[in-house]
């Protein structure tokens, strides 16, 4: 009880941290409480320690299965109303006499073979904003995803949608993303594309938002991606020259229907032999020479030759040596 915890366990500035949804209780006022509350809004709920094992003389990692039906909403590992039960994690610190100094306590997501049950999907889904902003909260959200089926799947669209700017720069909750976009049905996933209109550039630009578009771009098609491409293909020559829009460009490229491909050749034409010598910009050119329609190949060939000094000169350059390798395995040259 919380007066045990205060006597026998917890020190004066002891700490608890749910590391999955970045919640953090200091101090033996706050750690107490959060224990109170938890046992007031999981009435039911069980504590079962499955192993121990020691890491020091004042630490050990404790394996735990925690299980019970939560009230009212205060830890997101909890359905509200719903039965649910999970794998804890639990390492715990001591002082030098004994009492604790610090708890952390992380989800350990079901081993090869059991599957998440309902419960935890919902679970899931109900904290999936906390959940991806943490390292390993987006590592669990992202097993969820995984093995999650259509109507689990629509669970988690339901607390995504609306919030795809802000996850998307999240170096943990794109990776959220970039999973579902890659696993939900296109129908589910389009509603990534929707958020994005408008700011299609911005995101190529952007280290972790451009990941994004590239999963789009890769497994969405076009009937989804067709307003982000056309915001794209205006500046595609300047995506070509950028760290991350350059991989953008390429996606576009790549996966881009055959009147997408030839409007990007286009676009890339007038700046081909520059973009030739870029150390970006000629990875761009060189998946145009490679996935464009034959005559789009050999307009961006003929801009490339037409530069001074040519394709000898072309060849000798530290980057552009490889277009002109590329031209020629395609037999442009």
């Amino acid at each position: 009880g919380k007066q045990a915890w205060k006597e026998r366990c917890g020190a004066d500035e002891c700490i608890w941290l749910w590391s999955d949804v970045d919640m953090s209780f200091r101090g033996q006022p706050e750690v107490c409480d959060m224990l109170v509350r938890i046992v007031r809004v999981v009435p039911d709920l069980m504590v079962s320690v499955r192993d121990v094992v020691r890491r020091g003389p004042r630490e050990a990692m404790v394996d735990t299965e925690w299980s019970g039906t939560q009230a009212e909403p205060f830890l997101p590992i909890f359905p509200c109303r719903q039965f649910a039960r999970w794998r804890v994690l639990v390492r715990v610190a001591f002082e030098y006499y004994g009492k604790v100094i610090r708890v952390e306590s992380a989800i350990e997501p079901p081993p090869q073979g059991p599957p998440f049950e309902p419960s935890n999907l919902a679970a899931l889904a109900q904290g999936a904003l906390m959940l991806a902003a943490t390292p390993s909260g987006s590592r669990l959200l992202q097993a969820g995803i995984a093995a999650a089926d259509r109507e689990a799947l629509g669970g988690f669209l339901a607390h995504l949608r609306g919030h795809v700017w802000e996850i998307a720069a999240s170096p943990h909750g794109n990776h959220v993303l970039q999973r579902y976009i890659a696993i939900a049905p296109i129908e589910f996933a389009s509603f990534v594309a929707q958020e994005l209109r408008g700011q299609a550039v911005s995101a190529a630009t952007h280290v972790t938002r451009s990941r994004i578009l590239e999963r789009l771009l890769e497994h969405c098609g076009q009937d989804v991606t067709a307003p982000l491409a056309e915001e794209l293909l205006e500046h595609i020559a300047f995506l070509a020259q950028d760290p991350f829009g350059n991989f953008v460009a390429q996606r576009m490229i790549e996966h881009g229907r055959p009147e997408l491909r030839h409007n990007a050749a286009a676009a890339l034409a007038p700046h081909a032999a520059a973009l030739a010598r870029h150390k970006r910009g000629n990875n761009v050119v060189r998946t145009a020479l490679t996935h464009c329609a034959l005559e789009d190949q050999r307009r961006l060939a003929a801009a490339v030759a037409a530069a001074p000094g040519g394709l000898k000169a072309l060849g000798k350059h530290i980057v552009g040596c490889y277009v002109v390798r590329q031209m020629r395995f395609a037999k442009l040259v």
